[in-house]
């Protein structure tokens, strides 16, 4: 159970309050009204349940997080609309990278391991949001020349 709250997501609310909000429109009228922020690891590669639970374990930061493992949105509350935002096939995944090493080391894996992770920011987002809105939030957050955008409403 998270120690603190996480307060990138009033932060991206009030972002993208700003964002869909004409200078004209009252604050009483934002769109958005709740986001909830998922860091994603897609660890590929065959593990047991145990090694599974240290990789999610060493990957988590218990103060502001916590994980789960395949049940992405059991945590979740309502939403409207879903949002991932990941790096194209091709473009270095720093995050990953270091993760890859991290559970190398932690797993006493060979360097020469197979194991591949990618990971991706998913965006949990309740509110009076259209198609539209949902795509401006998009492209304020990501640059389509390396990061792809998968919206799901």
């Amino acid at each position: 159970m998270p120690k603190k709250k996480d307060s990138r997501n009033a932060l991206y609310k009030k972002s993208w309050n700003s964002l869909l909000t004409s200078i004209s429109q009252e604050k009483k009228n934002e769109k958005v009204n709740k986001v909830t922020v998922l860091e994603s690891y897609l660890i590929d590669s065959e593990f047991s349940d145990e090694n599974i639970q240290k990789c999610a374990k060493a990957l988590t930061n218990e103060t502001i997080e916590k994980y789960s493992i395949n049940k992405i949105f059991s945590s979740v509350e309502k939403f409207d609309y879903v949002l991932e935002i990941g790096f194209l096939p091709g473009v270095t995944d720093n995050v990953a990278t270091t993760a890859k090493e991290m559970l190398t080391d932690l797993l006493s894996l060979p360097n020469n391991t197979n194991l591949k992770i990618y990971t991706s920011k998913i965006f949990a987002i309740s509110g009076k949001l259209t198609k539209r809105d949902t795509d401006k939030i998009a492209n304020s957050l990501h640059n389509p020349l390396i990061e792809s955008a998968l919206i799901v409403n």
